[in-house]
């Protein structure tokens, strides 16, 4: 968590947890009564935060070893063989798992797919609305989980968040993040965040200028370079790289008509601002 909020594009997730109290407790009712939970919501409403204090909530109270996966398209199989031990109580978080390919490594682990002792207590998903259908389909082959849908907040909650979380209580600025974030929690964190450091709102109209603000630098440093759109474009559309199997882009390097130095020397640029790009 302190690695993510280190990056000054993300919106903070070691912040107070405010509201969705009741969430929270349907969300334990259901994994005391289930093995699994989804955790399902648009983007940026709040599932990881979400997903997060229940986990600490959970392992308070049960004494559960945590583990958080989040996909970077490496190999999880030998992962959990080496740290899932005998005789403990596992509680997994798998953030966004639409995205994680061995997703049904981590559902062999469960209570009722495990072999021998090693296992799995209890496993919390979230994905965005697009992949529920996806990820509950992988996930019934194993299981019936449980679901919990995450919305966005209400104007009120949104000024409450900034007051709580940045101490901003100006009205003009406050209704101004409202209006730009729209109930979507992680706009208004970035906002919250621009307007802290900057003690300035007045160029940010809507979410496409707050994103403006954040990308703009990584995105004129691509474009200036010759090979930059092409390679965010395979980016995009790979999402997670392996620096050490490049050669399995190959085909894709040919067809963009660029060469694994040009997309490594592209890659060092955006690295810094997205966290899914390189692992």
């Amino acid at each position: 968590m302190a690695k993510h909020d280190a990056n000054r594009m993300s919106a903070p997730l070691g912040t107070e947890f405010l509201f969705r109290e009741k969430e929270l407790e349907k969300a334990k009712t259901a994994l005391h009564d289930n093995d699994v939970l989804l955790i399902a919501g648009p983007a940026g409403v709040g599932k990881t935060r979400f997903a997060l204090e229940l986990c600490r909530q959970l392992a308070e109270e049960n004494s559960y070893t945590v583990f958080v996966i989040k996909n970077n398209n490496l190999q999880l199989y030998e992962d959990l063989v080496s740290a899932v031990e005998e005789g403990k109580d596992y509680l997994v978080l798998v953030d966004d798992a639409n995205e994680l390919s061995g997703l049904h490594h981590v559902l062999e682990y469960l209570p009722k797919a495990a072999i021998g002792s090693r296992h799995i207590s209890k496993l919390i998903l979230t994905v965005r609305d697009y992949a529920r259908k996806q990820v509950m389909q992988s996930v019934m082959e194993v299981i019936q989980p449980e679901t919990i849908k995450i919305s966005t907040f209400s104007d009120d909650d949104i000024r409450k968040l900034m007051e709580t979380c940045y101490g901003i209580t100006n009205r003009v600025y406050t209704d101004r993040i409202v209006a730009i974030a729209e109930g979507n929690a992680r706009l208004a964190m970035l906002a919250g965040k621009f307007a802290t450091d900057s003690e300035n709102l007045a160029a940010i109209q809507d979410a496409s200028d707050l994103y403006h603000n954040y990308y703009s630098e990584q995105l004129h440093a691509l474009i200036e370079s010759e090979t930059g759109v092409s390679s965010a474009g395979i980016i995009a559309f790979v999402q997670a790289i392996h620096l050490k199997h490049l050669e399995k882009l190959a085909p894709i390097f040919e067809v963009a008509g660029i060469s694994t130095s040009d997309f490594t020397s592209d890659l060092k640029v955006p690295q810094s601002g997205n966290r899914r790009s390189v692992q």
